[in-house]
């Protein structure tokens, strides 16, 4: 399997609106949601015309807001990507598809960036609305711990069902694609 075949789980938040705070050269973003990042968390962020501007840690400033460091453009921020799962998002995830037509079995791979452990199980399905528990695992310790689980082939779907994320933890899953 080649790097480029590799997908990663990511989310993506609007932003509505951001505010430069050019005494301390940072700029205060604001979403439309609870956001449930922690201080040090690493976030990209995007242009109005969805160009990848760049990868920043954030400085938490409230529930629905962030700070962080300004980077010289004339492009208003749009929107950002969360890597993997943040501690309080819980419960089954939006559902990834998995290659068809492999003799062998598929490869879900996880890590933890933080300070924290994680839970997951992963589930499949063949239609995408009946779930069944295919693995469980647990990632006991901080940043690099890795682990990964197989999924029998023929299967369609898979999603991850989120157990526990510690405090200042990001989880991370890829797959093979």
């Amino acid at each position: 399997m080649s790097a480029s075949r590799i997908k990663y789980t990511t989310q993506q938040f609007p932003i509505i609106n951001q505010v430069l705070d050019v005494a301390n050269n940072k700029v205060i973003l604001t979403t439309d949601q609870l956001h449930y990042l922690y201080n040090g968390a690493i976030v990209k962020i995007f242009s109005e015309n969805g160009e990848e501007i760049f990868d920043t840690s954030v400085t938490v400033s409230g529930n629905t807001s962030f700070t962080i460091e300004k980077i010289p453009t004339r492009n208003r921020y749009i929107f950002y990507h969360v890597l993997g799962y943040l501690p309080g998002q819980t419960g089954s995830k939006s559902p990834e598809a998995l290659q068809r037509g492999m003799a062998t079995p598929a490869i879900i791979q996880s890590y933890v960036t933080g300070t924290g452990g994680a839970s997951y199980n992963i589930e499949v399905s063949l239609d995408n609305s009946h779930w069944i528990n295919a693995a469980s695992f647990t990632h006991t310790s901080n940043t690099g711990d890795t682990g990964f689980v197989t999924v029998t082939p023929g299967w369609t779907y898979y999603r991850a069902n989120v157990v526990s994320i510690g405090a200042n933890t990001t989880l991370t899953l890829m797959s093979g694609n």
